[in-house]
């Protein structure tokens, strides 16, 4: 499989991201719904929908939305309003897959009460939501964060209602500054063989090819342009890992001139082999 995807920044409307998406010639990319100039939610008119799905129907197969950062799943008064909003939208959109951090549980003090927010919530949007696919992300961070620890995606299967219905997605920088030695040759073989016991590769609905230049544990979640961080001699490696060769990969690029990312594209796609 030759096949890499992109995460694709907006500034007023989806329309920019898939006619990007197509130019490129990508078959499938991610994209937030909050503008990156105005930091709120984008607008589409009637006619901007109809647009949007002409291409959507004729160019691709799945479509990824990354929820926004500020939705707390883990909270006991999680802002289910504005993630309702984006599920609207993205069924309107025709959107297969939306992205989500399963939250903090700081402000509750313990990492299990978190857990049980998130899995009421899930179970609550799995009912009402048919047509679209809840991804949850790895994170970077520690401490009461839910989702940082691949163990934690592993009890949060055990409590909910429907495990078939939930997905993961994998973003291999922030799994490596969260703790996991994806840089080692025995490091990176127990990471795949954590992903398969704990999860199960089928689970696996998307993977983010990420580098950094972060270290190893250091807990924070920055992405650098693949191959200039500290994960550049293991990327290659995890984008042709057999075991993952079902799974669609995203690189989520830091801002970068066009030239420049179409290098490192067209880089990519050949190791997906």
């Amino acid at each position: 499989m030759k096949e890499i995807g992109l995460h694709i920044r907006i500034d007023y409307s989806p329309l920019e991201a898939i006619e990007k998406a197509i130019a490129i010639g990508i078959p499938y990319f991610q994209c937030f719904f909050i503008s990156q100039k105005t930091g709120t939610f984008v607008a589409l008119t009637q006619e901007q929908k109809k647009q949007f799905l002409a291409l959507r129907r004729k160019h691709f197969k799945d479509l990824f939305l990354h929820g926004a950062y500020w939705v707390n799943l883990c909270s006991k008064t999680t802002t289910y309003r504005s993630l309702k909003h984006e599920l609207t939208l993205a069924k309107q959109l025709e959107f297969t897959h939306i992205v989500l951090h399963p939250g903090s549980a700081k402000r509750l003090g313990c990492k299990q009460k978190g857990i049980d927010n998130l899995v009421r919530t899930l179970n609550m949007v799995i009912k009402k939501e048919k047509n679209i696919t809840i991804v949850l992300e790895n994170t970077a961070h520690g401490n009461l964060t839910v989702g940082s620890d691949l163990r934690d995606f592993a009890t949060i299967l055990e409590k909910i209602d429907n495990p078939e219905s939930i997905k993961f997605c994998i973003d291999t920088a922030h799994a490596y500054c969260y703790g996991y030695d994806l840089v080692s040759d025995q490091g990176y073989t127990d990471f795949i063989t954590l992903l398969t016991h704990s999860i199960g590769m089928e689970k696996i609905a998307l993977i983010h090819l990420n580098d950094t230049k972060q270290k190893c544990s250091s807990r924070i979640d920055q992405h650098c342009a693949v191959g200039e961080g500290s994960l550049s001699s293991r990327l290659r490696l995890f984008a042709a890992e057999k075991k993952l060769r079902h799974v669609p990969m995203v690189m989520e690029l830091p801002v970068l001139q066009e030239k420049k990312e179409k290098e490192i594209f067209n880089l990519v796609k050949n190791w997906r082999i």
